[in-house]
């Protein structure tokens, strides 16, 4: 039995989630495949062992060679697991004929859609009609659930469950007295509102204890300018991210159930949001964090303020609460659902 997980190339949530499960797999001594266009870079800690194969190709561009390679691979028991809604538009032609075999589909649905067009509506459609060739979906997040159902409410008919994401517990880091780093963490994407975290950086450009960072990249990375007091990492190594964190700043007036708050508080790194959604089942109003009222620059200031006057009594809750999310139980829930455990 092999499992398969096709990988769209995409850093951020989505990646960490699939390394999480890949990573139980081997441990569990299955035989894992990893296709993804750039693995070095979206799975940097990585590399080919006797258990995990790893194909460097894009499944969107080359799904030809994919669709080639899959089928001179001679293992009797497939099992394909993926999380971009795309993937089964594309690779729906092969894998209903390949289906009578020993095939099975599994997906993991973290969050909605949030740029439409044309194409997009009638791909989301397309894909919410062919859904029904799966046999197992993953949602993230009680919020993302209730989105698909919403629209598409007939894939209620396909085995699901709710599973919410685990996070490793990690080292404590001490905070540096002289000056205090908050950061953005994630894509730079319209639906995660960065240009609203660089008017935070703007309105404090005085505070000389106040160092702003972006760590991330996407389509709006040319917004950050060399004007604005912020420093723009691009994608960086998780030690180094919350080696220079002191408060997480999410700006999204929507987010699920990110692994940037879960990280953060493993790290004892308070997190500052408005947005809606599951995050808010990882940050607690006044106990390790704060999810404020108003998505506006003078009310994110405030409460940054906030912030670094109760930073012992929030960092040290933030640890007792990721606690909660054991990584280890999240995947074990996940495989035992496939009926792979």
């Amino acid at each position: 039995m092999a499992i398969i997980f096709l990988s769209d190339g995409y850093k951020g949530g989505n990646s960490n989630f699939i390394e999480q499960n890949i990573r139980y797999n081997l441990e569990n001594k299955k035989k894992v495949f990893l296709i993804d266009k750039n693995p070095k870079k979206t799975f940097e800690k990585f590399k080919e062992k006797k258990n995990l194969k790893i194909i460097k190709l894009d499944i969107f561009k080359d799904s030809h060679k994919v669709k080639k390679l899959l089928k001179k691979l001679k293992i009797n028991y497939y099992f394909f697991f993926f999380t971009n809604y795309k993937i089964l538009i594309y690779y729906f032609l092969f894998f209903n004929t390949y289906k009578k075999k020993n095939i099975k589909l599994a997906m993991a649905l973290h969050s909605g859609v949030f740029k439409y067009n044309l194409k997009i509506i009638l791909g989301l459609i397309l894909f919410s009609l062919i859904s029904f060739k799966l046999d197992y979906v993953i949602y993230g997040s009680h919020s993302s659930q209730k989105w698909w159902f919403q629209l598409f409410p007939w894939m209620k008919l396909i085995k699901h469950k709710i599973i919410l994401n685990g996070v490793k517990q990690n080292h404590v880091r001490k905070k540096k007295k002289s000056f205090i780093n908050i950061s953005f963490i994630g894509r730079l994407e319209k639906e995660n509102d960065p240009h609203l975290f660089l008017d935070i950086c703007s309105s404090n450009k005085e505070k000389k204890n106040l160092r702003f960072n972006i760590f991330g990249d996407g389509s709006l990375a040319q917004i950050i300018e060399r004007k604005h007091n912020v420093k723009f990492w691009g994608w960086t190594k998780k030690k180094r991210i919350y080696a220079n964190t002191d408060i997480a700043i999410i700006t999204s007036p929507l987010n699920n159930f990110p692994y940037v708050a879960l990280e953060s508080s493993s790290y004892g790194i308070p997190v500052v949001t408005a947005a809606e959604g599951d995050i808010r089942k990882i940050v607690k109003n006044n106990i390790n964090g704060y999810i404020l009222k108003d998505r506006t620059v003078e009310s994110f200031n405030f409460y940054i303020n906030k912030s670094i006057n109760n930073y012992k009594y929030l960092a040290s809750n933030s640890i007792i609460n990721s606690k909660k999310f054991d990584i280890k139980k999240s995947c074990k829930k996940i495989w035992k659902f496939f009926e792979l455990e």
